[in-house]
């Protein structure tokens, strides 16, 4: 779904061309046969929700860790600056 959009952002921004590219494309039909098809098969649905919930939980932990470990690598730059090491 997300590749149809990039592709239509990208493809349809360009002046003249991009409405007719809009109008092929149909990235919204594209995207909703997607869904249909997706919803039809519950396990591909079960899988790509522990997916997503796995990859938002690394997201989250990753961003909270840099976070949290940017002032503490700062003061220890800053330190060292300071005492001329």
């Amino acid at each position: 779904m997300l590749w149809n959009y990039v592709v239509n952002w990208c493809l349809g921004s360009v002046p003249l061309i991009g409405s007719f590219f809009d109008a092929l494309w149909m990235s919204n039909a594209k995207n909703l046969k997607l869904l249909h098809r997706t919803l039809e098969d519950r396990s591909q649905v079960r899988k790509a929700t522990i997916a997503y919930w796995l990859v938002a939980l690394t997201l989250v932990l990753g961003v909270t860790l840099v976070l949290l470990a940017t002032p503490f690598v700062l003061l220890f730059w800053l330190f060292g600056l300071w005492l001329g090491r």
